[in-house]
C-alpha cells in the first residue's frame, strides 16, 4: 500500500471540488440568464397587450394584429421557458 495514499487521495478530491464547483457556477449563470429572459418576454407581452388595448380606437387594425402577433410569440417563448425549467427540476 502507498504511502501517501491520503494525501493522494486528498488532493483527488480537491480537483474533483475544484470542478463541480466550476460546473455550478456555469449553472447558476445559465439559469439567470433563462431568468432574465424570461422577466423580458413577460414584460415586453405584457407592454403590447397594454398598448393593443389602450390604443384599439386610435391604432389601424393591421397595427392591433402586429401588436397581437407579438404578444402571442413572447407568451410561447416564455411558455417554452416554463416548460424547459419544469423539465430540468425532474
Amino acid at each position: 500500500m502507498n504511502p501517501n495514499y491520503k494525501r493522494e487521495a486528498k488532493a483527488f478530491l480537491a480537483k474533483r471540488l475544484k470542478d463541480y464547483n466550476k460546473k455550478i457556477i456555469k449553472v447558476k449563470r445559465k439559469r439567470k440568464a433563462v431568468k432574465v429572459a424570461f422577466v423580458l418576454c413577460i414584460s415586453l407581452l405584457i407592454v403590447s397587450s397594454t398598448v393593443c388595448a389602450s390604443l384599439t380606437a386610435l391604432i389601424p387594425p393591421v397595427a392591433i394584429s402586429a401588436l397581437t402577433t407579438n404578444g402571442a410569440l413572447t407568451a410561447a417563448v416564455s411558455l417554452t421557458f416554463n416548460l424547459k425549467d419544469k423539465k430540468n427540476k425532474t
